[in-house]
């Protein structure tokens, strides 16, 4: 892998960070969640609700060889809980280290720019894929919850990390 620069997100930013959200579900997670609930969570962030989220949210970008490669994005929710909403890598560049590399730079962020924060949280609908990279990463498994997408509940498993200030 060439070198990764990882970046803040910027509004022109948001249509391929959409694609490669787009991307996952269509070829990854839909073997998982299903046809019907992968297309509803490709339509429940539309670019212009990634950039609205990301005015008043930590989100980063993963660039390789001039081309994004993978995305992160959060949602604060109160002053000791972030919620990582996006993590998502270019499907060509899996494996490569660009997940882990945007789970630390944006752990980093918090540690360094949000000091009342305690807890990052994460779920996701695709726990085959996604729960081992997270555990890898020092988040737990806490519990179960639930996507509502218009073709219905989806159940997710939720994770957290509890952050340690030095």
């Amino acid at each position: 892998m060439t070198s990764l620069k990882i970046k803040p997100f910027e509004t022109s930013d948001a249509q391929v960070c959409r694609s490669l959200r787009s991307k996952a579900f269509e070829e990854l997670f839909s073997k998982e969640i299903g046809q019907d609930a992968a297309r509803s969570g490709i339509e429940t962030y539309a670019p212009e609700d990634i950039v609205l989220l990301a005015e008043n949210n930590p989100f980063f970008v993963a660039v390789a060889q001039s081309e994004i490669v993978g995305y992160i994005g959060s949602k604060i929710h109160d002053e000791n809980t972030v919620e990582i909403l996006f993590l998502y890598v270019d499907l060509n560049f899996l494996r490569k280290g660009i997940g882990s590399g945007l789970l630390h730079h944006f752990e980093e962020y918090v540690i360094k720019n949000l000091p009342n924060i305690k807890t990052i949280i994460v779920d996701t609908v695709i726990p085959r894929y996604n729960q081992k990279f997270y555990e890898k990463m020092g988040y737990v498994k806490i519990g179960e919850s639930f996507y509502n997408y218009p073709s219905g509940k989806v159940r997710a498993v939720r994770l957290e990390k509890k952050i340690v200030y030095v």
